[in-house]
């Protein structure tokens, strides 16, 4: 029995390396040219959603971009053109919850008969920032073949590491019942072999001819002539391919409890897919319609912005539903008692949600069942959502719903940055004052042609911001921003000019490179001036050729005062 049980163990541990070699293998076979571009072009100049799938029996893999990414937009396998949520593979999200100029997200499962391991992983590229904020899960990085240090790394291949189930229980136990098969195969040829030399006098082992009187021991090879290969007989066979079945039913209860234990209810995955007949059904079996789950990986909208992470917390039914766009679905949650103004964990409602992914059906009827437009979670108002994807007619809705377009500063701010500028238009035109805030986050994003849309409606670039901080204190440390430099010293900002915490642009910016330390200082930056806490330019400063250069500034400038 013991023998059985070992076998059984070496036969799975075969059969789960198979698997896992052959879903790598069949990832690292997929290259980028042979994806099939299905959902448009890769066209970085027009904001939006493309995306590439390539599918094979051994692993599909999707790719998909979006530039000028709100963090409030959610890509759903609809939007993509999937003819039905059925008709798109189960594990696939293409969701994100984070803001960015581009934004690129791959992810792949391989394995054979079915899909036993998968990754995701998610690039991601804010404004003026050269390098890319990197995402995985369930992903090994970088063992790519082509990798190479001149490749762009949003591009470079993983190797999924993350199991699926039931993928995984199947393709381990067909790969290791081959392995049985086929090491049961080989034994017994070998016995057949050995059976027919000793009836032809040979020996069993090196087919050397035998004597009779040479009928014991083979004087070639010292074996016995009776000699025969080990087997594991039937007894141990039927022992261990009944272990081998009970360990197969072990796991596969184990994959069915693990899927009835995950926080993803049934009632909220017919109500994201749009399920309407499941979700009435489960209702009215008694699901609770106001349950909450964490929807990790990448929640459908922003609220994971909050944190940092890509995780939402306390969603509900009509959330997911909203965020999908699937109207039918929402009308029956909330024929069936689903509160409007159900907040998640962040305070975010269903109309959060909905107005993110710019989803006008949902919207309406949200509103028109009450909604409340000025649903206030920390500084984010369904108006915030619409800004980061600057749908006009979303801010429409909302306005004609009873929202407060013009006092809503954080989400002026969010379609500045954005570069939204139609929803910028259209927030300027209802009389949105342009407070100091809201031109620091035009000179933080460096879009010139969003600060003319401003000063053009009466902002200046010598505003302040909250701390007092002028605008050289909101400039990107980035070389190609240095013609934005020169044009806020050309609009008669003060070099010198300190916050509320006593910094000069000088102190603020001493962790920037030398071209734009060494700018200031020729504009006129005093590099002995103090903050409040009495530090210099200098004790701030970490580059060596940076602080070489105030060096010698503060040597001239004492000079100049001894003289």
């Amino acid at each position: 029995m013991k023998r059985a049980i070992l076998a059984v163990i070496i036969f799975l541990l075969l059969g789960a390396a198979t698997s896992v070699a052959l879903a790598w293998a069949a990832v690292l076979s997929v290259g980028d040219e042979g994806l099939e571009d299905r959902f448009g072009s890769w066209d970085e100049d027009e904001p939006g959603w493309t995306a590439l799938v390539q599918r094979s029996p051994w692993c599909t893999l999707i790719r998909a971009d979006h530039t000028d990414a709100p963090g409030s937009a959610s890509i759903t396998l609809r939007d993509l053109g999937w003819p039905g949520p059925r008709a798109a593979p189960s594990w696939s999200v293409l969701n994100h919850s984070r803001s960015s100029d581009l934004l690129r997200i791959h992810e792949a499962a391989a394995g054979w008969p079915m899909p036993c391991l998968r990754y995701t992983r998610v690039a991601n590229k804010v404004g003026w920032v050269e390098e890319w904020d990197l995402i995985s899960r369930g992903a090994l990085v970088g063992l790519a073949p082509w990798h190479a240090d001149s490749m762009d790394p949003a591009d470079v291949r993983c190797l999924p590491l993350r199991p699926m189930f039931p993928g995984m229980v199947v393709d381990v136990l067909l790969f290791a019942t081959a392995w049985l098969i086929a090491f049961s195969g080989i034994h017994a040829f070998a016995r057949w072999r050995a059976a027919a030399r000793r009836r032809a006098h040979l020996c069993p082992r090196c087919a050397y001819r035998l004597e009779p009187s040479e009928s014991e021991r083979c004087p070639e090879c010292g074996a016995e002539a009776t000699h025969r290969p080990p087997l594991m007989g039937p007894r141990r066979l039927a022992a261990a391919a009944i272990a081998l079945l009970l360990l197969a039913l072990a796991l596969t209860g184990f994959a069915l409890v693990f899927h009835a234990r995950r926080p993803y209810p049934a009632l909220h995955h017919a109500a994201y897919v749009g399920d309407v007949k499941a979700v009435g059904r489960l209702v009215s079996q008694g699901a609770d319609i106001e349950g909450r789950m964490t929807y990790t990986l990448f929640s459908p909208t922003s609220a994971s912005s909050f944190t940092g992470g890509f995780k939402s917390t306390g969603l509900r039914p009509l959330m997911l539903a909203a965020a999908a766009g699937d109207v039918p679905t929402v009308r029956c949650l909330l024929d069936a008692g689903a509160f409007v103004d159900t907040m998640d964990d962040m305070g975010l409602t269903a109309l959060h949600y909905a107005c993110g992914a710019s989803n006008h059906a949902v919207i309406e009827e949200l509103i028109a069942r009450g909604a409340d437009v000025n649903a206030n979670a920390p500084n984010a108002t369904p108006l915030w959502q619409a800004a980061f994807g600057g749908d006009i007619a979303v801010l429409e809705q909302l306005a004609e719903g009873g929202a407060e377009i013009v006092n809503d500063e954080p989400a002026f701010m969010v379609a500045v940055q954005m570069g939204r500028r139609p929803f910028v238009e259209e927030l300027l035109e209802r009389g949105a004052e342009i407070t100091g805030l809201v031109m620091a986050r035009a000179v933080r994003s460096t879009r010139m042609e969003m600060i003319d849309l401003l000063i053009e409606h009466g902002g200046s670039l010598r505003q302040r911001g909250g701390d007092g901080s002028t605008m050289l204190f909101h400039v990107p440390c980035d070389k190609e921003a240095l013609p934005l430099w020169e044009r806020i010293i050309d609009a008669g900002v003060d070099v010198n000019a300190v916050n509320k915490a006593g910094d000069t642009a000088l102190i603020y910016q001493a962790g920037c490179m030398p071209e734009l330390i060494e700018f200031l200082l020729d504009h006129g930056a005093d590099p002995t001036m103090k903050n409040a806490a009495g530090e210099t330019a200098l004790d701030l400063a970490i580059n060596e050729e940076v602080r070489a250069l105030l060096r010698r500034a503060m040597e001239d400038s004492g000079e100049r005062s001894d003289e």
